[in-house]
């Protein structure tokens, strides 16, 4: 059985539909292709939880520093995403945190967990879709229960550029725009990128006109599938300008 994602193969694996994995080279002779996909891993700060409410107590974090002083974090992810919990609760043990991890089940996070924001950090799968418009995580008109600003960030300066970036109309200013929010996001310390999820395939040489796609998730390297073609034919120019094939 063959899975598009590692996500995919661990979600079989926790259903026990499914016993290990077996890793391939890549196939000698084949086309290799990797493509990132718009989803991130991310560990959020919930900013309004005193633990963590304070700007430099998250930068220190997030840079390695040990803390003076000894803070209990709650971490809090599904089951698909624990090693990237225990990997992090194991870093965090040298820098003076006492971090425990909770494992709560996909459903009962996202209708409990995330809309009371029961939680110090949350391990989450962002999925940023085509349009990678950051207003929705971001803005503080989103940190309500049913929104996505899972950090409850409430920044006036970064609601600015939000807003700025949803007036631009011109794909490349508003991607600059884009960047420096990310800057900002960066600056106000609310985050640590675990994971940018790609994607690799392989397609036989015996195929032609394979492109690249936009991705958006993995289904979707077979977008341009219609273009794919095996067989091929010699066409010749005839003196009149039209064509005859072999």
């Amino acid at each position: 059985r063959m899975f598009p994602d590692e996500q995919s193969h661990r979600q079989a694996v926790m259903r026990k539909e499914v016993a290990g994995a077996v890793l391939t080279e890549p196939i000698s002779g084949w086309q290799y292709f990797e493509a990132m996909l718009p989803r991130t891993i991310e560990a959020i700060f919930n900013v309004e939880h005193p633990v963590v409410k304070e700007q430099g107590t998250r930068a220190a974090i997030i840079s390695g520093d040990s803390l003076p002083e000894k803070v209990s974090l709650a971490v809090v992810t599904t089951p698909q995403l624990r090693s990237f919990g225990d990997d992090l609760v194991a870093r965090w043990k040298s820098q003076n945190i006492d971090a425990s991890l909770r494992l709560i089940d996909d459903a009962k996070l996202r209708q409990e967990t995330i809309p009371k924001r029961d939680y110090d950090v949350l391990i989450y799968g962002v999925d940023q879709g085509v349009e990678p418009d950051p207003f929705r995580f971001w803005h503080s008109s989103q940190a309500i229960e049913a929104g996505l600003n899972l950090a409850q960030l409430k920044d006036p300066d970064l609601d600015r550029l939000l807003e700025a970036a949803r007036l631009i109309v011109n794909d490349a200013e508003r991607f600059e725009k884009y960047g420096e929010i990310e800057k900002k996001i960066d600056e106000l310390s609310v985050r640590i990128l675990l994971k940018t999820m790609t994607i690799t395939y392989q397609v036989s040489r015996k195929i032609k006109g394979v492109e690249e796609p936009l991705m958006i998730n993995p289904a979707s390297r077979y977008n341009l599938v219609w273009k794919w073609y095996t067989n091929e034919r010699r066409v010749h120019k005839t003196e009149d300008g039209g064509q005859k094939t072999d």
